[in-house]
C-alpha cells in the first residue's frame, strides 16, 4: 500500500517533479533573489553617498544634533517622495 506521500515523490505521478529537483529550482530561486538585492543594495549606497546638497545637510545636521537627527533628514526624501506618487 502507497500513501499519498510516496507517490508524489516519485513514484510515477504524471507531471510531478522528484523532490530533489523541486529543492535545486528553490535554491536557484534564492540565488538569484540574493544577487537582485545585493545589487540594489550597491547601487543604493554609490548613488545615496554621491557628493551634494542633501549629503551636505545630513552631514551637517548629524554633526550639530547627532546620528537620530541626521537619519531623520536622511530618511526624508523616501517620506516625501512616497506621499506624491
Amino acid at each position: 500500500m502507497t500513501t499519498k506521500c510516496s507517490r508524489a515523490v516519485g513514484m510515477g505521478i504524471k507531471g510531478h517533479r522528484p523532490a530533489v529537483e523541486d529543492d535545486t529550482q528553490f535554491t536557484l530561486r534564492c540565488a538569484r533573489m540574493m544577487t537582485a538585492l545585493a545589487s540594489g543594495v550597491l547601487l543604493g549606497f554609490s548613488c545615496g553617498l554621491a557628493p551634494g546638497p542633501l549629503l551636505a545637510l545630513v552631514l551637517a545636521q548629524t554633526l550639530r544634533h547627532g546620528a537620530r537627527e541626521g537619519y531623520k533628514i536622511a530618511l526624508t526624501p523616501l517620506v516625501s517622495w512616497s506621499s506624491s506618487t
